[in-house]
């Protein structure tokens, strides 16, 4: 499953990084945890009245949505360091942040956790608040993040 739900995240983020370029790299950190709150604030919508009002679009769609904001956080701050940075640069550095987090996910099949979307937002104020967070922080909340993503993924398919 975890295969499935990154080779779909990879597919939407090439398609959308050639069809819009990179506009994210200049944006605040903030900018970027506004967006995934509005996605993970649908889930929680989506939940609660248990229908999707957009037929074609799947919850699933917005669990990848917030997995491909979760990662260009990750990656912008070295996407930033690199000038004239190219779309091969970025896929590159998006593909690194792919094998970062399935290692996580691997040691942390050990762990017994109840995914929540209120958990989800919790961290996302978490993030916001803290205006100075360190990289290694942020890379570990954003991999918890992921993680409980796929495992609501999981719940949300069967």
């Amino acid at each position: 499953m975890n295969e499935v739900i990154f080779k779909k995240c990879k597919k939407i983020f090439i398609e959308k990084l050639y069809d819009y370029d990179f506009p994210w790299i200049d944006l605040s950190k903030n900018s970027l945890i506004d967006q995934i709150f509005i996605k993970i604030f649908r889930v929680k919508n989506i939940q609660s009245k248990k229908y999707l009002s957009v037929k074609e679009e799947k919850i699933i769609d917005t669990y990848i949505d917030i997995i491909n904001y979760i990662i260009i956080m990750l990656i912008q701050t070295e996407a930033k360091k690199i000038q004239n940075i190219s779309h091969k640069q970025v896929i590159i550095l998006y593909n690194n942040k792919i094998i970062s987090i399935k290692r996580y996910l691997n040691d942390c099949l050990c762990i017994k956790t109840s995914p929540s979307i209120k958990d989800l937002l919790n961290k996302i104020w978490y993030l916001k608040s803290n205006k100075s967070i360190s990289i290694e922080r942020l890379q570990h909340i954003s991999f918890k993040m992921i993680y409980k993503i796929i495992l609501l993924s999981k719940i949300m398919n069967k």
